[in-house]
């Protein structure tokens, strides 16, 4: 059958009649065709459809979205964290995002999760945490939510072993990854730069002859207020050591000392 959008009417018919009666039967005719056209040109609709409408309009500079599916930790995490962080919602709803649980035998009621997205120019990084109740609380950069996940589970460290698990998770999952920074264990654990200058290995021995014996793993000592943690880290250019305060009550909180700096340690991951 003949496209009607390319139909072509009969020329001899439109422009050879010199008549008026025949100007009409023409005018007639070719308004016919065009009503035809434009009846089969409407879609097509079964007694049990509806006529298809018009995308939902989108505000210049927003995207439509559909709701997340909330039976899988993805869904939930990305429901739970709309209202308090809608751009963390979107990287979590994100498929190229991996979302990594981290070991805490010792958190009941909750998960966190490692979110890692290193789609280009700007891969991102974020801790986020999620309820069985479905709350949800972004722990990067904000130290004092950490906090409140720990009272809310009612977490109680009864020993020096579990009081270092809770701070390096702590350090971990609240820094701001503006800069790379890394937990160590050891002084051999400091990523140096491939090749150094004559005064940037000096540097490095300096670091090593002091602090070779002192760093070490996370070590918990028990005090009046719960326990006190000490940790080392790499923080841009500096060497860190921390002290993590786990309080009874569930608060945490963190003062640092940077014992070296400017060391020639790599700027980026």
């Amino acid at each position: 059958m003949r496209e009607l959008w390319n139909f072509q009417p009969d020329r001899s018919r439109c422009t050879d009649v010199l008549s008026s009666r025949g100007r009409v039967r023409g005018l007639t005719a070719l308004a016919a065709v065009t009503a035809v056209t434009a009846l089969l040109a409407l879609p097509a609709c079964t007694p049990d459809q509806t006529p298809p409408t018009s995308p939902p309009s989108a505000t210049p500079g927003t995207s439509v979205t559909t709701s997340p599916d909330a039976s899988d930790p993805r869904g939930r995490l990305a429901a739970g964290l709309q209202e308090l962080s809608p751009v963390t919602a979107r990287l979590i709803s994100d498929p190229k995002t991996t979302l990594t649980p981290v070991d805490a035998s010792w958190l009941t009621g909750w998960q966190i999760f490692d979110a890692v997205n290193q789609t280009p120019p700007h891969p991102r990084r974020v801790f986020v945490a999620l309820s069985q109740a479905g709350e949800a609380l972004v722990l990067t950069g904000q130290p004092e939510a950490f906090s409140t996940m720990l009272k809310q589970a009612g977490v109680t460290v009864a020993s020096a072993e579990v009081a270092a698990q809770v701070a390096t998770v702590y350090l971990d999952s609240s820094q701001t990854f503006t800069t790379l920074a890394y937990r160590i264990d050891a002084v051999d654990d400091i990523r140096w730069r491939p090749s150094l200058t004559a005064d940037q290995q000096k540097a490095r021995d300096a670091v090593v002859s002091a602090y070779g014996d002192r760093i070490a793993p996370a070590k918990a000592e028990q005090s009046s207020a719960g326990w006190t943690v000490e940790v080392w880290t790499i923080s841009g250019a500096d060497l860190v050591r921390h002290e993590t305060t786990i309080e009874a009550t569930g608060a945490v909180t963190d003062k640092t000392e940077t014992v070296a700096s400017d060391l020639p340690v790599p700027a980026s991951r």
